[in-house]
C-alpha cells in the first residue's frame, strides 16, 4: 500500500497541492528515486513509530502536521499518541470502517460475501481501526474475485480517495477537515484474525455457493483444502457445476447435502497440511 499512496501524494506534492516531509518504513523498502529527487526524506525504523529515537525526530525534526499510517501493522498506545500531539494522526484502512477491522480485510470480504469493499481515512485512536471517520470511497467486488484480485483494485483507488481529501483540505483547512469527522457506526462493526491463517479447509457440508466463495478467496494466495480420505486433502482451485466432463486437473465431486454433481479443479494434494504433489 506505500507505494499507491506514495505515487498520488508525489504527484499532489509536486504540483505543491500537499508537502510530504518524510516516509517512514518500518519494512526493508528501498528509497524511490522520485521521492529523493522531490525533496522528500526516507527513514527506516525497524523498530517501529514509537522508538523513542523515531518519536523524539517526528517532533522535533520532521514536524509533520498529519502522520500518515498505511498497512502499518503497529498498534499504537495511548501513550504514543499523547507524545504525538498536536500531530494529527491518521490511519488508512482497505475496507468501508467498521466492517472489516483488523488485518486482511481483501480476503475477510470476499469470504464474506460482501457486494463491495473500499478505503476508510479514519483518525487514529489507542485499539485497532476504531477512531473517527474522515474519507471513505467504495469499490465493488464482482462475482468469482480473489482477495488478491479486491487489493489490486482496492489500490487503484487511492488516488481517487485523496484527490478528493487533498481538494477538501485545500478548500477549508486542515483543522476544519480534521474537525468533520464522524463517528463510526456501532452496527456492522467487524474484527478479523486473519494474518496466522496459511490455508483455508472446507467444511464439504457448506453450501456449494459458500465453497465456490471460499475457493475464489483465496485463489492464488493460500491452499483451499478439501478433505479427501485418511488424512488427504485436494487443494481446490474452484468448483464448477455447469461442465459435462473434466479436464485433467479437476475430478468429479458429489456435494453431501445438495447432491449437486460438480467438478473440481485441483491444484495439488495434501496429506495432513502438508503438500504431498502440485497438478501440473
Amino acid at each position: 500500500m506505500l507505494h499507491a499512496l506514495m505515487q498520488c501524494l508525489l504527484v499532489a506534492h509536486q504540483a505543491s497541492r500537499v508537502q510530504v516531509v518524510a516516509i517512514v518504513s518500518n519494512l526493508q523498502e528501498k528509497p524511490v528515486r522520485q521521492w529523493h529527487d522531490a525533496g522528500i526524506s526516507f527513514i527506516q525504523c525497524p523498530q517501529g513509530i514509537q522508538d523513542p529515537a523515531v518519536l523524539e525526530h517526528l517532533q522535533n525534526v520532521l514536524q509533520p502536521d498529519v502522520l500518515l499510517l498505511a498497512s502499518w501493522g503497529e498498534i499504537l498506545t495511548p501513550h504514543t499518541l499523547e507524545v504525538l500531539a498536536p500531530i494529527k494522526v491518521w490511519n488508512l484502512h482497505p475496507s468501508l470502517l467498521p466492517a472489516h477491522r483488523g488485518v486482511n480485510p481483501y480476503l475477510a470480504c470476499i469470504l464474506a460475501g460482501e457486494s463491495q469493499s473500499g478505503l476508510t481515512l479514519h483518525q487514529l485512536v489507542a485499539g485497532i481501526d476504531g477512531g473517527k471517520i474522515l474519507a471513505q470511497r467504495a469499490v465493488p467486488i464482482d462475482a468469482e474475485m480473489s482477495g488478491l484480485d479486491l487489493q489490486v483494485r482496492t489500490l487503484e483507488a487511492i488516488p481517487l480517495l485523496f484527490e478528493d481529501v487533498i481538494t477538501q483540505v485545500n478548500a477549508v483547512g486542515l483543522e476544519a477537515f480534521h474537525q468533520t469527522a464522524s463517528e463510526q457506526p456501532l452496527w456492522g462493526a467487524s474484527h478479523h484474525r486473519l494474518a496466522q491463517i496459511t490455508q483455508v479447509v472446507l467444511n464439504p457440508h457448506s453450501p456449494l455457493d459458500v465453497l465456490q466463495r471460499q475457493a475464489h478467496a483465496v485463489r492464488d494466495w493460500m491452499p483451499c483444502l478439501l478433505p479427501w480420505v485418511g488424512g488427504f486433502h485436494w487443494d481446490v482451485a474452484s468448483f464448477h457445476c455447469n461442465r459435462n466432463e473434466k479436464d485433467p486437473t479437476s475430478l468429479e465431486w458429489m456435494h453431501p447435502v445438495s447432491g449437486t454433481r460438480c467438478f473440481v479443479t485441483v491444484k495439488g494434494l495434501y496429506y495432513k497440511g502438508l503438500k504431498c504433489f502440485c497438478a501440473r
